[in-house]
């Protein structure tokens, strides 16, 4: 069993804690609009979901890499 926190609460109004062009969370894990810069919605935790499930089943993440910007890349651009 594999408990996981995303440690992403965000409040509509809340002032962003990081740079510009910074990106918070697990890159394996980030959907394909966060990896682009966009703001994270519901559809972005269901799509971790499916990250974590498809990890479950398969015993590997969907998309790996040498480097996070190679990751979320791969995310954005490659079917897993």
């Amino acid at each position: 069993m594999k408990i996981t926190d995303f440690g992403i609460a965000r409040l509509a109004d809340q002032v962003p804690l990081t740079a510009t062009g910074q990106v918070m969370g697990t890159v394996q894990y980030l959907s394909p609009e966060q990896a682009t810069g966009q703001h994270a919605t519901g559809s972005s935790d269901i799509y971790a979901l499916g990250v974590i499930g498809y990890e479950a089943l398969v015993g590997h993440r969907p998309f790996t890499g040498e480097s996070q910007i190679a990751i979320a890349l791969k995310q954005v651009n490659d079917p897993p």
